[in-house]
């Protein structure tokens, strides 16, 4: 089995891609509440799913507090690939288990984290302005990097990460930029956090 299938996810790694407004067929209440446990979390890390980190940043951008914005931030899980090239996936698993403990672990009250993809989290950091959010990074970061000083066998992981500020008046166009942060982050070669350039909307 590959490392890109979570048994309970099915072979494209995603979440169940559609809420109650968009059924296109009755589903009766007992299978909405099946639906609604699935969606709500991802069943491989127990992280929160996809559908329901999209409702979290909708959420955090109506209790900004004047000009001071929470900041959502796409964190990549990098080496997941070269683990399972190997040492196989049950490996590759194992880490990426790993890597979703941490993230959790590391965050501070206030803060939301999903599982977006196979090697991609989300997470929304409650700290008003960016060297704040950039320190609880740091933190997560360290957190990753003390992971694969105890589990030698897995060198190479490490995290890359795209950072915007999360503006009340477009949620999904800050994590369109964090996800483009991000790319500017691999691109450069990894292991880094990056800010978005783009400015904020009128």
């Amino acid at each position: 089995m590959s490392a890109n299938h979570d048994p309970a996810r099915g072979e494209s790694g995603n979440v169940l891609p559609f809420r109650r407004s968009e059924d296109p067929g009755g589903r009766s209440e007992g299978e909405w509440a099946i639906y609604d446990e699935l969606a709500s979390e991802d069943a491989f890390t127990g992280l929160a799913g996809h559908p329901w980190f999209e409702d979290d940043l909708r959420g955090a951008a109506r209790r900004r507090r004047g000009d001071e914005n929470p900041w959502v931030a796409v964190v990549l899980a990098q080496g997941l690939d070269e683990i399972d090239a190997r040492l196989g996936p049950a490996a590759a698993g194992k880490a990426t288990r790993a890597v979703a403990v941490r993230l959790r672990d590391s965050l501070r009250a206030g803060d939301k984290i999903a599982r977006l993809g196979r090697d991609t989290f989300g997470l929304i950091v409650d700290a008003p302005y960016a060297g704040e959010a950039l320190t609880a990074l740091e933190r997560i970061e360290k957190s990753v990097r003390r992971l694969v000083e105890e589990n030698p066998r897995w060198e190479g992981l490490h995290l890359s990460v795209g950072l915007a500020p999360l503006w009340s008046s477009d949620p999904a166009a800050a994590l369109t930029h964090a996800t483009e942060a991000l790319e500017r982050a691999r691109a450069h070669g990894g292991a880094a956090v990056v800010m978005t350039t783009a400015s904020r909307p009128g």
